[in-house]
């Protein structure tokens, strides 16, 4: 299952996002989404984990939590 993942800041790394992510689940990939006009990412990312319902409990845990001083948004993509 993929999840989407918004307003993350610049300081997040896709290291501590798939940690992050990892306590919940089995991760199976981690991307941090680029602005095409600049090096840094947008505060967009997709993590895909092995396992629907650890996607679930992923997203129910850690969608509103604060990484990095913002509050995160997660849910499923569509």
């Amino acid at each position: 299952m993929v999840i989407y993942i918004s307003n993350l800041g610049k300081k997040v790394t896709v290291d501590s996002l798939e940690l992050l992510f990892a306590t919940h689940g089995n991760v199976s990939s981690t991307r941090l989404l680029y602005n095409m006009l600049h090096a840094e990412h947008n505060g967009h990312a997709l993590v895909e984990m092995a396992h629907g319902h650890e996607a679930e409990h992923a997203i129910g845990q850690l969608n509103g939590s604060i990484i990095d001083g913002h509050i995160m948004a997660v849910t499923t993509m569509n």
